[in-house]
């Protein structure tokens, strides 16, 4: 009996460690400059790398350094020193929640389903986008009174309509234009209830049943004043370097529907910082993820 109960245990033992060594933590971001021992020498850490058990993190002075686990959580390193596998696990388990530990979290979430779907086959894009309509992207939110709404125009001399509907998909009006935007004014204010408008741009004055809507929602004061909340409060958690910093604005925006600031944030960072990988990167997704970016085409 004891001797089935040193084999079960040893077995078990055996298992945990196998598991142990198979654990792993994969580089989301770095500022500056980061190493891994590999074969006695250190090299240069790069984004998606993997860090296994027995290898050891050096990070430089002045750099900043962002892991994922197998688990989904985030290690963060921002102090110069040599860190070993164990003490990413601590890391790792002392670290908690909080806004940007979630924003974080959606980005490397991002990233990691955007790779999935290249390495797939799949292509980015809102099937249900129209080939007109541009600004502001389906289901944004607005929290000014006014909203520009932009679309492309095709190659034809004659008008193209304009038509606005209300959240039900009533119509309530159509404008033939020769313009390429229209300034929509909201003149109806709700504490507690967001007032939703659809909108389409068509060649003919009657489009048909299956046209594409978009959707757009100027938000009630009670959640402009909420979302100002959690912005000033995540401004001040905003303690890493200048291109996550924007990256984390631009996250917070997107997760909260306002996707025009979402877009006004990558073009301050991409004037900025015009040759950053990690910016491009982010920005096609979050392009993809709104409806306005084609495989063949970049930016609609």
């Amino acid at each position: 009996m004891n001797k089935k109960l040193l084999i079960i245990l040893y077995l078990v033992f055996v298992y945990t460690n196998a598991i142990a060594q198979d654990y792993r933590y994969t580089v989301f971001y770095i500022s500056g400059s980061a190493q891994i021992n590999q074969t006695k020498k250190y090299t240069n850490l790069s984004r998606g790398m993997v860090i296994k058990d027995g290898q050891l993190v050096r990070l430089k002075e002045s750099s900043y350094l962002i892991l994922f686990s197998e688990e989904g959580n985030p290690v963060t390193l921002s102090i110069k020193g040599t860190y070993s596998f164990k003490e990413l696990k601590k890391k790792e388990s002392l670290s908690k929640e909080s806004l940007t530990i979630s924003y974080i979290k959606f980005l490397w979430e991002s990233m990691t389903e955007s790779e999935s779907e290249e390495s797939n086959g799949a292509t980015g894009g809102d099937t249900r986008a129209a080939p007109l309509m541009k600004l502001p992207p389906d289901s944004c939110l607005i929290i000014k009174d006014t909203v520009v709404l932009t679309w492309g125009y095709p190659f034809t001399t004659n008008a193209i309509y304009l038509t606005l509907y209300d959240c039900s998909g009533e119509q309530l009006y159509t404008i033939p234009t020769h313009d390429t935007a229209y300034v929509y004014i909201n003149n109806e204010h709700h504490k507690n209830r967001e007032i939703s408008t659809k909108w389409n741009v068509d060649l003919s004055s009657y489009p048909n049943a299956s046209r594409s809507l978009f959707l757009f929602s100027f938000a009630s004061d009670s959640l402009v004043k909420d979302i100002n909340i959690k912005l000033k409060k995540l401004r001040k958690e905003l303690v890493f370097d200048d291109i996550l910093n924007h990256l984390m604005l631009a996250t917070f925006y997107e997760k909260n529907r306002l996707y025009m600031e979402a877009i006004n944030e990558y073009k301050k960072m991409q004037t900025k910082y015009p040759s950053n990988n990690n910016i491009k990167q982010q920005y096609s997704i979050f392009l993809k993820r709104c409806g306005l970016f084609s495989e063949k085409k970049g930016v609609k």
